[in-house]
């Protein structure tokens, strides 16, 4: 089984960091937008690995994140996924570079809708941005 794991990086005003991933045809959805996420590896907490893949696409090191959801789908080549989905507060204060994919930006949930986000990303985005909000 594979799994993955993410930060949902939340702006004070509830905006969502979203990373538009590469073009290349032979990654799992070209061209779609997600929140930054990867590849746990063998061994790996899924909490570490989470603030890891963060830091390696967006430069961000988050001091804390909370879990917010497991959950498996099948990706568009036709493989289980588990993800393992985290979220924090963006301190305001680092610099986001985006180090992979195209680009990076903090987008709000009436911008989701527009977007070709991975699976089950929009839903994941509104509910941290509520959260965000709401703490």
């Amino acid at each position: 089984m594979f799994h993955g794991a993410a930060v949902a990086l939340v702006r004070h005003d509830g905006a969502v960091l979203l990373l538009l991933r590469s073009n290349d045809p032979k990654i799992n959805y070209p061209n779609y937008w997600c929140i930054p996420g990867g590849h746990v590896e063998e061994g790996e907490d899924f909490e570490k690995a989470a603030k890891r893949e963060l830091k390696e696409e967006t430069k961000y090191d988050a001091p804390s994140v909370q879990f917010l959801l497991t959950e498996s789908y099948i990706n568009d080549k036709g493989k289980k996924i588990t993800r393992h989905i985290y979220w924090t507060k963006y301190d305001g204060q680092q610099e986001l570079k985006c180090l992979e994919g195209q680009e990076i930006k903090f987008l709000l949930p009436e911008e989701f809708s527009k977007l070709k986000m991975i699976p089950g990303h929009k839903r994941i985005s509104k509910t941290v941005s509520k959260l965000a909000l709401d703490h």
